[in-house]
């Protein structure tokens, strides 16, 4: 028998659906600053890339003898090259696509107004997603060799807890995933196992197609416990009412229509993730100056440990330790047509030509979700605690969400009290009165 011979063949299909919008950049930028992703027939794809570096990261980010399992599974190159026994495939569309697009805004956290083209020649930008709801193929097939180190056994739980992810949405693709975007949920699955070593199994291999595949396993058939969970990130719930308006713009294009209206996704108004970081980034950077913080280095330092920072010339780069939800704006009065005009203020008149139109959405409640992950749960506490206090500004009114908070838009009050739940454990309610 070869040393490199294969001797056990894991076949998956099932059905992506999008839980939130996906953008994953193609480089074009034909219809906006970013466009997604396209397959020789124009049809929006998710890379089958994107799949498995998200996929990894996940399970480096769950579990705990995640970094090693995922070098010998995954793969790795360097002084102990590796291949892959995993192979994502593309996934495909599977129907007509949905793409919208979104506007984008850099704002500065002193002043709360854009950023100025000559600092960030990407101070507004646009870019395109596609609409939750939409469903991919999603395809991968999973390879055992003779000489590996990995045992079945660790092979099969990490397949295991691929699927185990996916179907509890818990895996994100794409752009501004620590932002709510690219959450997919695998929606129904098909489980091919093969022992080549049998003569019986090395014949359905022989025939294998995957428009006729014929499954012999369920999902827990493969768990053997090999991956230990990490149980690393605070879940923070709580939900605010909308007593006026509120306003994250979306510009529209054509000329019968208002000038903009309130972001929607599936003909609901939401409020994306990017929204609820920079409110709550904000608020947290007003907090640190009203505690004395007087240093901006160290203001600088704490803002970048939570919310990430990334620079081309910086090599402690990092992503958020902070992932938002985008969330759906629950009743209301939904979105009123609201005309305004710009004043001259030397005159005190209109100016000219400067009658504009918009469309907020009016009442209604929101929940908002964020997951914080603790390098150190006992050390890090601070950081819920930060988090807290943000959060009690946004309900009581100090730091609004999205635009025209100058005239009285996105301010919110608590609904509920602040919830904090670590991996699903028994909830701790913090009371506003605290």
């Amino acid at each position: 028998m070869s040393e490199d011979q294969i001797v056990q063949r894991i076949y998956i299909k099932g059905e992506l659906e999008l839980i939130s919008p996906l953008v994953i950049g193609s480089g074009e930028d034909d219809n906006s600053d970013i466009d997604v992703v396209r397959d020789w027939q124009g049809n929006p794809i998710i890379p089958g890339t994107s799949l498995a570096g998200a996929i990894r990261h996940n399970i480096i980010e769950h579990y705990v003898n995640g970094i090693s399992v995922t070098d010998k599974i995954f793969g790795e190159h360097g002084k102990t090259s590796r291949i892959s026994q995993l192979l994502f495939y593309d996934a495909t569309m599977n129907g007509t696509a949905n793409v919208l697009i979104r506007d984008g805004v850099h704002l500065d956290y002193d002043t709360r107004t854009v950023v100025d083209k000559k600092v960030d020649k990407f101070s507004k930008y646009d870019y395109e997603i596609l609409e939750p709801g939409q469903k991919f193929i999603f395809r991968l097939e999973a390879v055992r060799r003779q000489n590996v180190e990995t045992t079945q056994d660790e092979l099969n739980d990490v397949v295991h807890a691929i699927l185990h992810s996916l179907k509890n949405s818990e895996i994100a693709v794409g752009a501004k995933t620590r932002r709510g975007l690219g959450v997919v949920k695998l929606v129904s699955e098909q489980i091919l196992l093969l022992d080549l070593t049998k003569s019986e199994d090395a014949t359905k291999w022989l025939r294998f197609e995957w428009q006729t595949m014929a499954a012999n396993k369920k999902l827990e058939d493969l768990k053997t416990g090999t991956l230990k969970p990490l149980n690393n990130k605070e879940h923070i719930q709580v939900e605010f009412n909308i007593p006026y308006s509120i306003l994250i713009r979306h510009y529209n294009a054509e000329f019968k229509d208002v000038d903009s209206s309130h972001i929607q996704s599936m003909g609901q108004s939401v409020i994306p993730g990017t929204s609820w970081n920079g409110a709550v980034r904000h608020a947290v950077h007003q907090i640190l100056l009203d505690l004395g913080v007087n240093d901006n280095r160290k203001v600088k330092e704490i803002e970048h440990d939570i919310f990430g920072y990334a620079s081309e010339r910086d090599e402690h780069s990092h992503a958020s330790k902070l992932t938002v939800k985008e969330s759906l704006i629950d009743g209301g009065k939904g979105l009123l047509k609201y005309t305004r005009n710009k004043v001259d203020r030397f005159t005190g008149g209109v100016a000219e030509g400067a009658l504009f139109d918009e469309m907020p959405h009016y009442q209604g409640s929101v929940k908002l979700n964020i997951f914080l992950k603790l390098d150190d749960s006992e050390k890090d506490k601070w950081k819920i605690g930060l988090i807290k206090l943000a959060l009690k500004d946004i309900g009581n009114g100090i730091q609004p969400v999205g635009g025209d908070a100058n005239i009285g838009r996105g301010i919110l009050e608590h609904k509920s009290d602040i919830f904090i739940d670590n991996n699903h454990l028994k909830a701790l309610a913090l009371k506003l009165k605290e």
